[in-house]
Order: structure tokens, then sequence, then C-alpha cells
């Protein structure tokens, strides 16, 4: 789920994930005020909400990695081409690796290869394997080349 102005993510999680995000939360924290450019999600809540039967689900608050912007088109890049394919999607549906194929990415300044590479090596010290990397692209106007 997104809030109406695109600027937060509601994702639920299954409960290991949420006792995995509780017990990373210290290093979390340490390594986004070490590396305040992190490419890292951005968490804000974590909540579990309890229903009348007792049942509970937990619910993550995230900044959304867009900031609220328009896209164009969005990818969940993992590295594998394994069931990696979506096809055809609007701009609120991610497309996968598969339907990157022939494209570049260019990450500009070298400081953001090497936060990339910070964020990457704290998610392997975490035995963190399962990330993706979720990039928006935004076909540039005349104006924004102005």
């Amino acid at each position: 789920w997104r809030t109406h102005d695109r600027k937060f993510v509601v994702k639920s999680l299954p409960t290991p994930e949420r006792d995995l995000l509780v017990n990373l939360l210290p290093s979390y924290i340490e390594h986004l005020e070490q590396h305040p450019y992190s490419l890292l999600a951005r968490f804000c809540g974590l909540y579990d909400l309890v229903s009348i039967k007792h049942s509970s689900v937990a619910l993550v608050l995230m900044c959304s990695v867009f900031g609220g912007e328009e896209i164009d088109e969005q990818f969940d890049l993992k590295g594998s081409s394994v069931n990696r394919r979506v096809g055809v999607a609007d701009a609120d549906t991610a497309k996968k690796d598969v339907d990157f194929s022939g494209r570049f990415i260019y990450l500009g300044a070298e400081r953001r290869a090497c936060q990339l590479e910070r964020d990457l090596l704290w998610l392997e010290r975490h035995g963190l394997c399962d990330y993706s990397l979720l990039l928006g692209v935004r076909t540039a106007t005349k104006e924004d080349i102005r």
C-alpha cells in the first residue's frame, strides 16, 4: 500500500521478518547515522495490529525510495533471470530483471557507487542475501533538461 501522496509505503511482514527487523534495528540505525546517504530502505515504523480475535499482523512503514516523485517505470532488480519477468506493466508495477535487459544504470557520482558497496557489505555482514535494487525511471522532459 502507498499513501495518497506516494511518500510512504506500508508492507505486511511475516513474523520471522518482523523479528529480524527488530533484532537488526540497532545496527541499522548505526549504519544510517554513519552513512546518511545510504541507499537502504528507510524504515519509519513497525506496528503489530491485533484483531478482536487476537490474530495479529505486522506492518512496516517505509519512506518511498521515490520520495513522492512521479516515475514512468520501476524495476525490482535482484541480479537473476530466474522467474524475473513481468512483461507489460504500468508505472505502479515493478518490472523485473529480464524486463530491464539491454539497459544500463548510470549511478552518477562515485559517491553513490561507494555507498552502494557499503550498504551491500552491511547486508552481507548480517547474512541478508535476498535484497533487490528498486530503480525508478523517469523520462526527462525539455523542462528537466534546461
